[in-house]
């Protein structure tokens, strides 16, 4: 009775031996297709940061570029401004001279007119008494 139970309880045992082997076996194909799910999924995680990065430097490239021809332009309009200001207040200055100028000539020509009418009235009236006395005489 010993000897069949022993034999007994070592076909037991290597049964239950065989299903811990085929436990463990099927356990370590789990962890092995997890570790390999794992490995995949930090594996895009970090394909994707590696193209999230690389995006992040081609649109901050690109903003710094944009930034630039900004800069460039507000520079060259400023400039514009600046030429067209300096352009203004010469051509003010020229004509304020002009303006000036035209004012002194047309103020000595009148005085000039106006000394010339007084010496005509004046002609006028002593020829106007030359002809009054002709005529009484």
């Amino acid at each position: 009775l010993d000897e069949a139970e022993a034999n007994n309880a070592r076909a037991m045992s290597d049964e239950q031996t065989k299903n811990l082997l085929e436990r463990n076996e099927r356990l370590q194909l789990e962890n092995e297709d997890l570790i390999d799910s794992f490995r995949d999924a930090i594996e895009r995680l970090c394909n994707a940061r590696d193209e999230d990065e690389t995006s992040l430097m081609v649109a901050r490239s690109a903003l710094m570029s944009t930034a630039s021809e900004l800069e460039a332009r507000l520079a060259a309009a400023d400039a514009a401004l600046r030429t067209l200001r300096d352009e203004f207040t010469t051509f003010c200055g020229e004509v304020d001279k002009d303006t000036s100028e035209i004012i002194h000539k047309l103020m000595a020509e009148n005085r000039q007119l106006y000394e010339q009418m007084s010496a005509r009235s004046f002609e006028i009236e002593q020829l106007e008494s030359q002809l009054q006395a002709e005529k009484r005489r």
